[in-house]
């Protein structure tokens, strides 16, 4: 056994899409189901100097997958880069990130990665240092795309969002407001009666929602919802047996808790912008074959998340046209760095 390992790989940016994805499409439409192993195209590209590479590696130990080392680096100029891990800290499974700016484990959302793989199998990858070997690398190629404003996310998408959270808990004249270049979307909400789900009382609600980009392995989990700051008073009868820390939780739980619908709505967003006509600014691929090609073949991590626009409506405006969320996207490439099982049961 050797007494260490070593992980190599090239990171580029793709600088022409149609170049690059072309023959990645015709494999996708030529093997729907067997994306894995799809050779990577040799030109549209460049080297991708000065990303951040992270590379964590996990093993199984009665039944729970346990971090065994993380190690970070940054692309050379030629976009190389390479890692050694002991012995000691070697896992069966890997997970590679890349990033625009350095990662801080303290503050995990101020930087949003570019890049996230599945959970592959480190096997293939591993170079022994006192052996020779003929290790798979680390390849991988980027496209860092910004979305114009039009083909951003729409007041009233998000109203039909809300709408849905815990299932009607947020009345119809919910007002919901943005503020230009803030990180959250606010809600204020009054509630007597017999509204709150049925419970008798009174309720005034004032919080707001974050939309974070998702860090882990699960690749169609694009966002993750969380409660950003909350102002919650419960008056009247209702105040004997539901105390505004109640109220908190019960927000917070079905927030979270939407994230799956938000998730749906993104992937559904991105293949129709995917499948736009060229001559309106979109790609021009059939829409099936969109879908497969960002659940099969690539990835979609979004690195920047802005508000464009200071607006203010409410939950029952679904048709509000007006953009107040653009999300801009990642496409990374390949989706699997190797051909596995399931992605581990744990979210990161």
């Amino acid at each position: 056994m050797s007494s260490a390992y070593r992980f190599r790989g090239t990171v580029s940016q793709v600088t022409d899409q149609s170049v690059f994805f072309g023959p990645i499409l015709l494999a996708t439409i030529a093997a729907p189901k067997s994306p894995d192993g799809i050779p990577p195209p040799q030109s549209g590209t460049v080297a991708f100097k000065g990303v951040f590479v992270v590379l964590q590696l996990y093993n199984e130990y009665v039944s729970q997958w346990v971090i065994m080392t993380r190690k970070m680096t940054q692309t050379a100029s030629d976009g190389t880069f390479e890692f050694t891990v002991n012995a000691s800290e070697m896992g069966t499974r890997g997970f590679l990130t890349i990033w625009p700016a350095r990662p801080d484990p303290q503050f995990p959302g101020a930087v949003s990665p570019l890049y996230r793989s599945n959970a592959f199998q480190v096997a293939p990858f591993a170079d022994p240092v006192d052996e020779s070997g003929d290790p798979r690398l680390l390849n991988v190629a980027l496209f860092v795309d910004t979305l114009p404003n039009a083909d951003g996310v729409t007041a009233g998408a998000l109203s039909g969002l809300m709408a849905g959270v815990g299932s009607g808990l947020i009345p119809a004249d919910t007002q919901l407001w943005v503020n230009e270049n803030a990180n959250s979307l606010n809600v204020s909400a009054s509630v007597s009666g017999s509204g709150a789900a049925g419970i008798l009382g009174s309720i005034s609600a004032m919080f707001g929602i974050t939309l974070t980009p998702d860090q882990g392995w699960f690749q169609n989990v694009f966002f993750d919802l969380s409660l950003s700051w909350y102002n919650f008073d419960v008056s009247g009868l209702l105040s004997w047996g539901l105390s505004g820390h109640e109220v908190h939780l019960k927000v917070a739980s079905a927030i979270a808790g939407a994230g799956g619908s938000l998730n749906s709505k993104v992937l559904q967003r991105m293949e129709s912008i995917l499948s736009k006509p060229i001559k309106s600014g979109g790609e021009g691929i059939p829409a099936g074959l969109a879908a497969s090609l960002l659940t099969k073949a690539v990835t979609v991590s979004f690195w920047s998340v802005n508000f464009p626009n200071s607006h203010k409506w409410t939950v029952g405006q679904v048709n509000d046209p007006t953009v107040v969320l653009v999300a801009n996207p990642c496409i990374g490439y390949p989706r699997h760095l190797s051909v596995s099982d399931e992605p581990l049961s744990f979210h990161l």
